[in-house]
């Protein structure tokens, strides 16, 4: 299990360069006195292909159901931890698909805007209450420990991204953490001591009870619409999705108590969910993401900071939950 690891002209380029610890290069550079009018696919496409990496088969998630009007396939495809937060979260969910627990799962919880939850039975009203689950689940889970909310700041944890001062601040900052750090393509929000994910949209969190029940993982949610920071440190995360969240978005509310779907008929059962390292290598799908700390990723975070020549004021400072901060693409033959 891997451990948690870790551009621009001018002053401000030399600022940034010094803080991340790399120097500002990128494939097909521009000049210091010429403007970079690459789109931002031109310039992903520009970028080195070592500068890019492929997340493992092992850390994806493949979720697949029908529509349930027009039987048309959908695929949502999440990224698992594979870092030393979530670990036992993000163990659970493996084996559970390894082994075939979630054959009858389905989405039967839609909040728009706020979540849609899954699992292999809906919880009672009374679990949403608090009360814990009413259904059985696998005897060869892990127990997840107290605490697991948060995990110890690790040596492999980039500088902190978000630089303040008394007149400005600048970098990837955050209003609910003093510091962001990233983690091998994973941003996280920080106190300096310790890390925890930010629960941005798209985010996978563990559902739970009332604590100290900290959940086991096999019944999860996506975060939709804007971000929820009051999960931050209070439910536990396995990952994020990557590809295929605008399939939830487009689900119906659910018409019952706490967004749950009345009938079972009104929910969406799944046809598979898998590993990808699980499936035929001619379906499996593939992605790769921008390496952070690579210059690539260091001239990315240049570029999301200075707005195209439309606007004429500059902010050096992106927000933690950006959804770009970190690009992830399917990986295609044609790709360098």
């Amino acid at each position: 299990m891997k451990t948690m690891q870790p551009i621009m002209r001018g002053l401000l380029g030399a600022l940034i360069a010094t803080a991340f610890g790399y120097a500002a290069v990128t494939a097909n550079p521009q000049s210091a006195s010429e403007a970079d009018t690459r789109t931002h696919e031109e310039f992903l496409q520009d970028v080195p292909g070592e500068h890019w990496q492929e997340i493992s088969p092992d850390n994806l998630l493949v979720l697949d159901w029908a529509d349930k009007d027009t039987g048309e396939p959908r695929q949502m495809v999440i990224r698992l931890f594979d870092l030393e937060y979530g670990a036992v979260w993000a163990g659970n969910v493996r084996a559970m698909a390894r082994r075939g627990y979630w054959q009858d799962a389905s989405i039967y919880r839609v909040i728009p805007g706020f979540v849609a939850q899954w699992g292999v039975l809906p919880p009672s009203a009374d679990d949403q209450a608090g009360d814990g689950p009413n259904y059985s689940e696998p005897d060869y889970l892990q127990s997840v420990p107290a605490g697991s909310f948060v995990a110890p700041l690790s040596e492999d944890a980039s500088e902190n991204l978000c630089h303040r001062s008394a007149n400005a601040i600048r970098g990837v900052c955050d209003a609910h953490s003093p510091q962001t750090r990233f983690v091998d393509g994973w941003t996280f929000a920080s106190d300096g001591v310790s890390m925890w994910p930010a629960f941005c949209k798209s985010a996978v969190g563990v559902a739970r009870g009332y604590a100290p029940d900290v959940g086991s993982g096999s019944t999860l949610y996506a975060v939709l619409g804007n971000d929820r920071r009051t999960m931050d440190r209070n439910l536990g995360m396995v990952g994020v999705v990557i590809a295929g969240l605008d399939h939830l978005d487009a689900l119906p509310a659910g018409t019952g108590g706490y967004g749950m779907y009345a009938e079972q008929e009104e929910a969406t059962a799944f046809t598979r969910i898998a590993l990808a390292s699980d499936l035929p290598a001619a379906s499996r799908p593939r992605f790769r993401m921008l390496k952070t700390g690579s210059a690539s990723h260091a001239a990315w975070l240049e570029r999301l900071m200075k707005p195209d020549t439309f606007y004429t004021e500059r902010f050096p400072v992106l927000d933690v939950c950006r959804a770009d901060l970190v690009p992830i693409e399917p990986v295609e033959d044609t790709k360098n």
